[in-house]
């Protein structure tokens, strides 16, 4: 792709963190060389908290919007380029770190 762009975002409030990240990939040409595919874009967002004993515990989403890679159409059936679009859809996660 010609472009790729990544945009992080980040509140603290007290022991809160709130995160909207947001990832871009331009659109790019067909294998055969002929047409565009269009570009793609990923939201995801976090909410964190941190413990009196800091721990943090995340919950978040990542690909909120569910978007499917880009496939091509001349690569035939649902075929993508995996070494620029990841193909899990939206995933859902919950996260513990300790610090000591």
């Amino acid at each position: 792709p010609k472009h790729r762009a990544g945009l992080s975002n980040a509140l603290s409030v007290g022991d809160w963190s709130f995160n909207w990240n947001m990832n871009y990939i331009h659109s790019t040409e067909n294998n055969a060389g002929d047409g565009r595919l269009p570009s793609w874009l990923i939201p995801n967002v976090q909410v964190g908290y941190t413990t009196p004993w800091k721990g943090t515990i995340s919950v978040g989403v990542n690909n909120v919007a569910d978007k499917d890679p880009v496939f091509d159409p001349v690569l035939g059936g649902p075929s993508y380029d995996s070494t620029l679009y990841n193909p899990w859809g939206r995933v859902l996660y919950v996260r513990y770190t300790q610090r000591f």
